[in-house]
């Protein structure tokens, strides 16, 4: 059983600000270890949000539990932050695939 996590509620946030972006909680359920730059091993996270937005993608992304950031974990910017905030990071993941982002909630 999966508990709700940073992945989920990025994905709900994604839901809500960029509901044109493809995306999907993505679970292996294991580490895939291969070897990556340099010789050395990289593994596959275990939970990411893959996404997508018309030719854009698919891309990853994780939580960072050492930085305490959402982070693109694939693609052409690899490694950059999105910040901590879900709903933050779900407009920064619809601007950079260039997709339509509907207005954030008020506050109440």
């Amino acid at each position: 059983m999966q508990l709700y996590g940073q992945v989920d509620s990025l994905y709900d946030a994604v839901r809500a600000r960029a509901p044109e972006v493809q995306a999907a909680c993505v679970n292996p359920g294991h580490l895939s270890t291969a070897k990556g730059e340099g010789g050395t091993d990289s593994a596959e996270p275990t939970r990411y949000l893959r996404v997508s937005y018309g030719s854009s993608g698919p891309r990853r992304i994780v939580w960072d539990a050492n930085l305490e950031t959402y982070r693109w974990d694939s693609g052409p910017d690899i490694g950059a932050q999105l910040g901590s905030d879900p709903g933050e990071a779900a407009a920064r993941i619809a601007r950079t695939l260039g997709a339509p982002l509907d207005p954030a909630p008020a506050a109440e």
